[in-house]
């Protein structure tokens, strides 16, 4: 779940923060937190937790716990947990009413703030070991007071004149008086501790000047010296006092900033949600039936994707579709809003009564797709660089709406929207359906790039061939007859040239049957039966958009009878058919795979696919590293 990889990306971390990740229970979380022994605040807060663990004692280490905005109705649940706690000094926690506090607060002796206030009989420690947080800042103190008055009496002692006791007592009472002044009327913590801290340079600057008389009656040129040290000690906390009110002031304006940030975003979500669904598009017929006709001729043995030397080789990716079950991401985005085991593609929206399913219109899901896409291709480089492990495409897709609207309702309802839309449009559009074989862990992630070369490669042999047509024409007329082949369409000779390169004899000859359905279909009136009727002048001109969707779903029904055997052997160790093993289940997978393989070759396996140890290994990397074994499996 996205909870423990937060925490196993740094297990040596002083803090942890798992706010408003839906979580419903820390009962798994516990053996994880308790490896890491730097770990000080854990923040709990805004999720589904209406009850601690009896047994909290792994997290006997932990000060500070933040679980504000949790449904926790009775304190009595989370009391025993609670306790077992030995380090805790800080709580914060919803509740009902201060009868529940008090209990709480009885019950746990140890604590020193609850809810930002400091409790009693806590101020003099949490000042004096300088752990007190800004929230529960107590002002002035008494010992404050007894500070400042021990650093005078060691400052005057041995004085051969009387220290002047008695100006030295209305002083500090002067200073009291303001100070209590001043803390009273600031509100921010921090600025009242800066208040504090300016009394005692005050008084500390009065001890100094006594010091300094004292040391001239013996020496002027040391008295003067003394004085100098002082003034100048004095410019430097005068310039320090400055620097943090101007820090203060600048945080403060950065802050009013991202409010009315927030504001209008919050204002611009608002009005989008109250705008009236886009209608879907219509589907072409002619489109719809062509995919209907793909999808029930089983297309022959030997599919085929793009070689380096423009011909095509076999490619990995493609897997069946089965059953699902929400992913980690999507568990911890829509776990306040399903009930275990629904689906992630039908999840339960808030107020779903006042809010109506929103549908994304073709254009609009095919630019979410390619956005997806670039932020996933981002998000993995920044996980190599911060040594973390890869998303699956389903859960990066839960991370980009929730880094676009920050709201966990909005982050479900567009992931909804994208799911339903790839069921709507995935039999008109290659792009669409590789994507949802994708988000299903169907078809690993760099088949796209196959998909983008095979188009490519299409253009570039219509090309090559116009040109051997043509050996007068220069290379803008050429460019030129490409483009109108383009927007017009593709002459027999042309597309049986192109599909001829490509592939092999038996693939060549089943795509070359499939098309010729397809014509006869586009243009039933010609009656096209024959070859040589085909070949007349007035034969009909396949449309380029049909050929290259044609070649494309060609080649995704070849990735998909490629991956079938593994697809079937990794969803055996896939037990959340989620995408995403681990590393005895990667272990079992290449045993599996090859049953000669040595306990040492199968480490050595684990540790180049994932270094890190973070045991999260998604389904596209398992296609890349066993490639080898695939082929051999489609040989045998």
């Amino acid at each position: 779940m996205l909870a423990e990889r937060i925490i196993r990306a740094n297990l040596e971390a002083e803090s942890v923060d798992l706010s408003g990740l839906g979580i419903l229970s820390i009962a798994s979380l516990t053996e994880v937190l308790g490896r890491m022994p730097q770990l000080r605040t854990l923040d709990l807060s805004h999720n589904e937790l209406s009850f601690l663990p009896d047994d909290c004692s792994m997290l006997s280490h932990v000060h500070t716990l933040n679980l504000v905005g949790n449904p926790i109705v009775d304190v009595s649940r989370v009391l025993t947990g609670l306790r077992g706690m030995a380090s805790l000094r800080r709580l914060q926690l919803t509740v009902r009413c201060a009868a529940d506090e008090e209990a709480l607060v009885q019950a746990l002796p140890s604590l020193t703030t609850f809810n930002g206030v400091l409790l009693d009989g806590a101020a003099s420690t949490s000042h004096l070991n300088g752990s007190g947080e800004a929230t529960a800042f107590a002002g002035w103190t008494p010992e404050d007071a007894a500070a400042a008055t021990q650093l005078f009496a060691a400052t005057t002692a041995d004085a051969e004149l009387p220290p002047p006791h008695d100006e030295y007592v209305d002083y500090l009472r002067r200073v009291e008086m303001h100070v209590t002044c001043l803390v009273a009327a600031e509100a921010d913590p921090l600025q009242q501790e800066g208040e504090v801290l300016k009394a005692h340079r005050l008084l500390l600057e009065f001890c100094f000047k006594v010091l300094a008389r004292q040391v001239a009656r013996h020496s002027a040129a040391d008295g003067e010296k003394v004085a100098a040290t002082l003034a100048h000690s004095m410019d430097l906390l005068d310039r320090y006092d400055g620097l943090w009110r101007r820090m203060a002031k600048e945080r403060n304006a950065t802050v009013d900033l991202m409010k009315a940030d927030m504001r209008r975003a919050i204002h611009e979500i608002e009005t989008l949600m109250s705008l009236p669904a886009a209608p879907a598009g219509p589907r072409a017929a002619a489109r719809h039936a062509d995919a209907s006709g793909l999808s029930a001729a089983a297309p022959p043995k030997g599919s085929s994707a793009v070689g380096a030397a423009g011909r095509v080789t076999p490619q990995r990716s493609a897997r069946s579709t089965g059953a699902r079950t929400p992913s980690s991401r999507a568990k911890g985005y829509a776990s306040s809003c399903t009930t275990p085991g629904r689906s992630v593609g039908t999840p339960r929206l808030a107020s779903p009564q006042t809010r109506a399913r929103k549908t994304l219109s073709f254009k609009q899901l095919k630019e979410l797709v390619e956005d997806i896409y670039a932020s996933k291709s981002k998000y993995d480089l920044k996980c190599r660089e911060s040594h973390l492990p890869r998303e699956t495409m389903e859960q990066h897709m839960y991370t980009y709406f929730n880094q676009r609207f920050g709201l966990k309702d909005l982050t479900v309802e567009w992931a909804t929207a994208v799911m339903e839309g790839v069921k709507r449009y995935a039999p008109e559009d290659n792009d669409i359906a590789v994507f949802g074989r994708i988000l299903r862990n169907e078809v690993d992630e760099e088949f796209r790039f196959v998909q983008c070369k095979v188009r490519e490669t299409i253009r570039e042999l219509l090309r090559a061939f116009l040109d051997r047509q043509n050996p007068l024409k220069s290379s803008q007329d050429v460019a030129a007859l490409v483009e109108k082949a383009v927007q017009g369409g593709l002459r027999e000779a042309e597309w049986e040239y192109i599909v001829g390169y490509m592939y092999n004899t038996e693939d060549a000859a089943a795509l070359t049957s499939l098309i010729r359905k397809q014509l006869y279909f586009l243009f039933p009136t010609r009656k096209v039966t024959s070859a040589k009727s085909l070949k007349s002048a007035t034969a009909p001109l396949l449309p380029y958009v049909d050929f290259i969707r044609f070649l494309l779903n060609f080649q995704l029904a070849g990735h998909e009878r490629f991956l079938k055997p593994f697809v079937k052997l990794f969803r055996k160790y896939d037990a959340d058919q989620d995408g995403i093993i681990n590393g005895s289940d990667f272990r079992s997978i290449a045993l599996a795979l090859d049953t000669k393989r040595t306990e040492r070759q199968v480490e050595d396996m684990l540790r180049h696919i994932d270094p890190l140890g973070s045991q999260i290994i998604t389904f596209s990397e398992c296609v890349s590293f066993f490639s080898e074994d695939l082929f051999r499996m489609q040989a045998n």
